[in-house]
């Protein structure tokens, strides 16, 4: 569910994308998956944000702050990243702002310096 979505997404195949990640975030909560939620969640966000589906998009930013029970390493900043991207494309300069800020101040246990790239 998310390798393939995420090599689709970057080849901005976002039609291909949108079903994978769809799969993917109701296998997280049918499932209890939860550690997997940062890293669908965020790539989802942005794929709704680009197909125009905002409300999926609302829906998808706010599935990894439902999580609370992961242990901070699972806590995953690139949710964010993605998110921001999705903000972007839907030409909310402001939440981008934010969602950027979030992973660059993520209090994650093993900060990963190419997030704070694609953050920045």
């Amino acid at each position: 569910m998310f390798g393939l979505g995420h090599a689709y997404l970057l080849q901005d195949r976002i039609d291909d994308a949108v079903p994978i990640l769809e799969n993917g975030l109701a296998a997280i909560g049918t499932h209890d998956v939860l550690a997997a939620a940062p890293w669908v969640a965020g790539r989802a966000a942005y794929a709704f944000a680009k197909a125009g589906r905002q409300d999926d998009y609302e829906r998808a930013v706010a599935f990894p702050a439902t999580v609370t029970d992961l242990a901070p390493s699972m806590r995953h900043a690139f949710a964010n990243v993605w998110a921001a991207r999705g903000a972007l494309a839907l030409g909310r300069l402001e939440e981008a702002h934010d969602q950027a800020e979030r992973a660059l101040h993520h209090d994650s246990a093993d900060r990963d310096e190419g997030v704070d790239a694609w953050a920045m």
